[in-house]
């Protein structure tokens, strides 16, 4: 059980010689494998090789992508690779995507012989200057530098589950331990068991997609709710999600508006890049979309603010202060903390500005590796 004491001691460490340990996690002088032939394994194949890493082989589980190339590496099936380089290289996973667990193919590398296997993690490290910052990840004095604040942070935890949960996303940045992850549960992200229902439930979707999140919220609420907001910046995506929308009954499209823009600390236009579940807000992306903040595009007050937004949850709950600030009784808050590095600590503490006393603060893992980790603040009011 993680205590106040276990995180001192994770945080312990010198920026500097944390920063060493982690770039000596991948060895310069033997050769490497990839695993993983999406567009992070060519990101990584193209960053080892400016930097004179010898990757002697990619491989996939995809048979699609077996017999293609990049950047003249050709990529081959795991057991293909593993027959030829299990005893002298090192397997590096270069996946980091729902799943696709590193503990699954840390057991199926196992299996087929390897005797090196590392997270995505230690290549990241050993490019920092390339990739890093990516997703939870970057270099672990950028972590400790923040030491006082994730301390603040923890102690804002309600339950022993949420502290366990804390300590094991610090060691996932500071260590890269994937195989001693805390247990997830996908079935319950942002309806969790002790949530309770009520039956004017104003549901605002921040990241709504393709309406996978509508529909679990329709099947918790059994469609007893007053209304949705859905917002969602990616044309494609909104496309999915208004087709999946014109399918169902009357009675509910009428409770449903889809608002096809971004959330943001500021109103206005922004670039964005990547498309579908991976599509986010950046400063050079190829599109350009509306951003609207919660306050001004709400009138009234809604009941649960749910934010998955690709690394732009901090910016849309600054965007939201006044629906915050009056301290709806029943207003609870469901936001994904794995997008940025330090969004972790730094999500919990803008939030304590507008938490009662009594508000339960929950850390809950719905995906392996970290992905999908959600931070709840509920009222005494919605407790079971």
């Amino acid at each position: 059980m993680a205590e106040i004491s276990d995180l001192d001691d994770l945080l312990r460490s010198d920026g500097r010689e944390a920063d060493a340990w982690a770039c000596q996690q991948l060895d310069h002088s033997r050769p490497i494998v990839l695993i993983g032939a999406g567009r992070l394994g060519m990101r990584l194949v193209k960053s080892l090789l400016r930097h004179r890493f010898d990757v002697v082989a990619i491989a996939d589980n995809d048979p699609e992508k077996c017999g293609t190339e990049i950047d003249g590496i050709l990529v081959s099936s795991l057991a293909e690779a593993t027959g030829r380089h299990g005893a002298s290289a090192q397997f590096v996973v270069s996946i980091f995507s729902p799943g696709h667990p590193f503990s699954q193919l840390h057991r199926q590398l196992l299996e087929l012989g390897c005797k090196t296997i590392l997270p995505v993690v230690t290549a990241l490290w050993s490019v920092a200057e390339d990739l890093l910052p990516y997703y939870p990840f970057h270099q672990p004095s950028k972590t400790l530098d923040q030491r006082d604040d994730i301390r603040r942070a923890f102690l804002l935890l309600t339950d022993q589950a949420s502290r366990d949960n804390f300590l094991g996303h610090l060691r996932l940045r500071l260590r890269g331990d994937f195989l001693g992850q805390p247990h997830w549960d996908g079935e319950s992200q942002y309806f969790l068991p002790e949530l309770k229902q009520i039956r004017d439930e104003w549901f605002v979707d921040c990241g709504a997609y393709n309406g996978d999140t509508l529909q679990r919220f329709r099947n918790w609420t059994c469609d007893h709710f007053a209304k949705v907001t859905a917002f969602e910046p990616d044309a494609r995506n909104v496309v999915e999600l208004l087709e999946h929308l014109a399918v169902l009954p009357p009675e509910i499209q009428r409770r449903v508006k889809v608002e096809p823009c971004a959330t943001g600390a500021q109103s206005g236009l922004a670039s964005m890049m990547g498309e579908g579940s991976a599509a986010a807000l950046c400063e050079s992306g190829v599109g350009i979309i509306q951003v609207v903040t919660l306050d001004e595009a709400l009138e009234g007050r809604p009941t649960f603010l749910k934010l998955d937004v690709e690394g732009a949850e901090l910016s849309t709950l600054k965007g939201a202060h006044q629906i915050l600030a009056a301290k709806h009784p029943a207003l609870v808050v469901a936001v994904c903390v794995y997008h940025r590095h330090d969004d972790l600590w730094k999500i919990p503490l803008f939030l304590a500005k507008y938490m009662r006393s009594d508000d339960t603060v929950l850390l809950r893992s719905h995906e392996a590796d970290g992905l999908d980790t959600v931070l709840y603040v509920i009222p005494k009011s919605r407790l079971k």
